[in-house]
């Protein structure tokens, strides 16, 4: 049996912004020609809009959590500690920039708890 999926501006998003294996996976079974796939050309435009709000605020947020760890490493309280910044948000925070920041502040990043308790409990 052959499927039409009429998609719309949320599937798009979910795509793109990898929020959704769901969504990955409709993909691929369409480039496999399992199934089409349709989008209306208004969905487009709108996630367009949409996504650029999200990566902007994305940005924001990172450089947010950057400052404020920059901040808090830079203090004499702090300079003894072992700083983790513990995060499940890996799309937006595992890049070798933000890497490479929070290492020059002496902060590690992780990105699952149990690693987190694996490294607190030495």
């Amino acid at each position: 049996m052959r499927v039409l999926l009429i998609a719309e501006t949320n599937w798009l998003e979910n795509l793109v912004l990898v929020q959704d294996s769901t969504s990955a996976y409709l993909m691929r079974l369409a480039r496999t020609e399992k199934i089409d796939i349709a989008v209306p050309e208004y969905s487009f435009y709108e996630a367009d809009g949409s996504l650029n709000r999200k990566l902007i605020k994305r940005a924001e947020r990172i450089d947010e959590a950057l400052s404020l760890l920059g901040q808090i490493s830079q203090t004499e309280h702090h300079a003894e500690l072992c700083k983790i910044f513990y995060t499940e948000d890996k799309e937006d925070f595992d890049h070798p920039e933000v890497n490479e920041e929070l290492g020059n502040s002496g902060v590690e990043i992780m990105f699952d708890s149990g690693a987190c308790v694996e490294r607190i409990k030495g």
